[in-house]
Order: structure tokens, then sequence, then C-alpha cells
């Protein structure tokens, strides 16, 4: 798997949860809490597609220093986006799709989006 963080204006990973998710078709908000007193919208506009799980099912993932040391990653290869590109993922052939992986402590949401996500403190 190849990876690579993404710079962010969160700068401390304490204990962050993936708060809550709203996905409207158009737009898939995302509250996350970095620690106990900051929070952020993490906001991806006209996402391709996203899914959430455990990180307990993920362990692939966890073998890769660049995912362990950071929480706010875009994958390069190996991940999602390359299972889907094996499956005749046709997005893929008619836009410049990207993989994000947003960690949190236990759950983790992969998301593929053509932009990296904008983030806000709220």
């Amino acid at each position: 798997m190849k990876a690579q963080k993404i710079d962010t204006i969160i700068d401390k990973f304490d204990s962050p949860i993936i708060l809550s998710i709203d996905y409207d078709l158009e737009s898939l908000r995302i509250r996350y809490s970095a620690n106990e007193n900051d929070e952020y919208i993490i906001l991806f506009n006209n996402p391709i597609g996203f899914k959430c799980l455990d990180e307990r099912d993920m362990m692939d993932y966890w073998k890769h220093k660049v995912l362990t040391d950071n929480w706010i990653i875009e994958i390069l290869e190996g991940g999602w986006l390359d299972m889907e590109r094996s499956n005749s993922f046709i997005s893929d052939k008619i836009l410049n799709v990207r993989e994000f992986l947003i960690e949190g402590n236990d759950e983790c949401l992969t998301v593929l989006s053509e932009k990296k996500p904008v983030i806000e403190r709220t």
C-alpha cells in the first residue's frame, strides 16, 4: 500500500473520533473530534463513494507506518479504490478519482472523491 499524509488545520490528534456522517447526494459532511476540546467538519463535495468500517476490519491497512502515524491520509495505491478498479469501476474512467482515509479510534471512513476535503474548526 502506498499513501501520504494530508496537511490539515488539525495539529493535534489525541483521541480522534468520527462523531457523525451526513450524506445528501451532493456532499459528505463528517463531524470529527481530534481531541477532547476540538471539533471539526470534514467536507467532501460531490463524493463518488464512501464506506465506514470499524478499525479492526481494516487490518491490512495498519501494516503501513504512514497509516499508523497519521489520521487523515490519501491512499495512493493498494486500497479500496484499487479493488473497485478491478471490478470495472466506470467512474474512474471518466473522473480523476482519489481515495482518502479518515481515521478514528474505532470507526474509519474511506472516501472516493475527485478533491481532497475541506476542513473547518467548529
